[in-house]
Protein backbone atom coordinates (compact mmCIF):
# COMPACT_ATOMS: atom_id res chain seq x y z
CA UNK A 1 0.00 0.00 0.00
CA UNK A 2 0.92 3.64 -0.08
CA UNK A 3 1.91 5.30 3.21
CA UNK A 4 0.02 8.50 3.86
CA UNK A 5 0.81 11.20 6.34
CA UNK A 6 -2.20 10.16 8.41
CA UNK A 7 -0.70 6.65 8.71
CA UNK A 8 2.72 7.88 9.77
CA UNK A 9 1.93 10.72 12.16
CA UNK A 10 0.50 9.47 15.49
CA UNK A 11 -0.94 12.91 16.34
CA UNK A 12 -2.99 13.01 13.15
CA UNK A 13 -4.03 9.38 13.42
CA UNK A 14 -5.68 9.78 16.84
CA UNK A 15 -7.77 12.87 16.22
CA UNK A 16 -9.75 14.71 13.65
CA UNK A 17 -12.38 13.30 11.36
CA UNK A 18 -10.54 10.04 10.83
CA UNK A 19 -11.59 8.54 14.15
CA UNK A 20 -8.25 6.81 14.64
CA UNK A 21 -8.64 4.68 11.49
CA UNK A 22 -5.70 3.95 9.36
CA UNK A 23 -6.39 4.01 5.66
CA UNK A 24 -4.62 2.31 2.83
CA UNK A 25 -4.66 3.00 -0.85
CA UNK A 26 -6.50 0.54 -3.07
CA UNK A 27 -4.30 -2.11 -4.63
CA UNK A 28 -3.57 -1.51 -8.29
CA UNK A 29 -4.40 -4.03 -10.94
CA UNK A 30 -1.12 -5.36 -12.44
CA UNK A 31 -2.30 -4.21 -15.87
CA UNK A 32 -2.80 -0.65 -14.60
CA UNK A 33 0.32 -0.55 -12.44
CA UNK A 34 2.92 1.58 -14.23
CA UNK A 35 5.70 0.21 -12.02
CA UNK A 36 4.86 -3.47 -12.47
CA UNK A 37 7.61 -5.65 -13.85
CA UNK A 38 6.91 -7.36 -17.17
CA UNK A 39 6.45 -11.14 -17.12
CA UNK A 40 9.63 -13.11 -17.72
CA UNK A 41 10.56 -13.21 -21.39
CA UNK A 42 10.43 -16.69 -22.83
CA UNK A 43 10.66 -16.63 -26.62
CA UNK A 44 8.45 -19.09 -28.46
CA UNK A 45 10.06 -21.70 -30.70
CA UNK A 46 9.85 -21.14 -34.45
CA UNK A 47 8.32 -24.58 -35.03
CA UNK A 48 6.96 -27.29 -32.81
CA UNK A 49 8.80 -30.59 -32.60
CA UNK A 50 6.09 -32.27 -34.67
CA UNK A 51 6.40 -29.67 -37.44
CA UNK A 52 10.18 -30.08 -37.51
CA UNK A 53 9.87 -33.87 -37.66
CA UNK A 54 7.31 -33.64 -40.45
CA UNK A 55 9.47 -31.28 -42.51
CA UNK A 56 12.68 -33.24 -41.91
CA UNK A 57 11.45 -36.82 -42.23
CA UNK A 58 7.97 -37.03 -43.76
CA UNK A 59 7.99 -34.36 -46.48
CA UNK A 60 11.32 -35.36 -48.11
CA UNK A 61 10.33 -39.04 -48.12
CA UNK A 62 6.95 -38.32 -49.71
CA UNK A 63 8.57 -36.02 -52.31
CA UNK A 64 11.18 -38.66 -53.12
CA UNK A 65 8.63 -41.46 -53.53
CA UNK A 66 6.25 -39.33 -55.64
CA UNK A 67 9.02 -38.12 -57.95
CA UNK A 68 10.54 -41.58 -58.25
CA UNK A 69 7.13 -42.96 -59.18
CA UNK A 70 6.49 -40.18 -61.70
CA UNK A 71 9.88 -40.67 -63.38
CA UNK A 72 9.44 -44.46 -63.45
CA UNK A 73 5.85 -44.66 -64.67
CA UNK A 74 4.93 -41.43 -66.47
CA UNK A 75 8.17 -40.10 -67.97
CA UNK A 76 8.02 -42.14 -71.20
CA UNK A 77 4.52 -40.91 -72.19
CA UNK A 78 4.22 -37.47 -70.44
CA UNK A 79 7.63 -35.96 -69.64
CA UNK A 80 6.17 -32.47 -69.25
CA UNK A 81 3.84 -33.74 -66.50
CA UNK A 82 6.80 -35.20 -64.63
CA UNK A 83 8.75 -31.95 -64.76
CA UNK A 84 5.70 -30.00 -63.61
CA UNK A 85 5.57 -32.41 -60.67
CA UNK A 86 9.25 -31.72 -59.98
CA UNK A 87 8.58 -27.97 -59.97
CA UNK A 88 5.63 -28.37 -57.60
CA UNK A 89 7.65 -30.62 -55.29
CA UNK A 90 10.55 -28.13 -55.29
CA UNK A 91 8.11 -25.36 -54.45
CA UNK A 92 6.60 -27.40 -51.60
CA UNK A 93 10.04 -28.17 -50.18
CA UNK A 94 11.45 -24.65 -50.51
CA UNK A 95 8.40 -22.79 -49.24
CA UNK A 96 7.39 -25.34 -46.61
CA UNK A 97 10.81 -25.98 -45.11
CA UNK A 98 12.23 -22.44 -45.27
CA UNK A 99 12.81 -21.40 -41.64
CA UNK A 100 10.68 -18.48 -40.47
CA UNK A 101 12.35 -15.27 -39.41
CA UNK A 102 12.74 -14.76 -35.68
CA UNK A 103 11.52 -11.73 -33.76
CA UNK A 104 8.16 -10.62 -32.35
CA UNK A 105 8.40 -13.07 -29.48
CA UNK A 106 10.00 -15.89 -31.47
CA UNK A 107 13.52 -17.20 -31.10
CA UNK A 108 15.94 -16.15 -33.84
CA UNK A 109 16.76 -18.88 -36.33
CA UNK A 110 20.03 -20.75 -36.04
CA UNK A 111 21.81 -23.49 -38.00
CA UNK A 112 19.50 -26.27 -36.89
CA UNK A 113 16.49 -24.53 -38.45
CA UNK A 114 18.01 -25.00 -41.92
CA UNK A 115 18.15 -28.82 -41.61
CA UNK A 116 14.63 -29.50 -43.00
CA UNK A 117 15.44 -27.41 -46.07
CA UNK A 118 18.73 -29.20 -46.67
CA UNK A 119 17.13 -32.64 -46.28
CA UNK A 120 14.34 -31.64 -48.67
CA UNK A 121 16.79 -30.38 -51.30
CA UNK A 122 18.77 -33.61 -50.94
CA UNK A 123 15.62 -35.67 -51.52
CA UNK A 124 14.84 -33.62 -54.64
CA UNK A 125 18.31 -34.27 -55.97
CA UNK A 126 18.15 -37.97 -55.12
CA UNK A 127 14.94 -38.45 -57.08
Amino acid sequence: GVARRIDCDPELAGGGGWGGRRTRAAALDPVDDPFALPPPYAPKPLRTNRQTLMLTADLPFVVFVVLLTLFTVAYHFAPALVWIGVMLAADAVLVGAWPPKGGNGYRPRDRSHWLPLLVGIFSLGAA
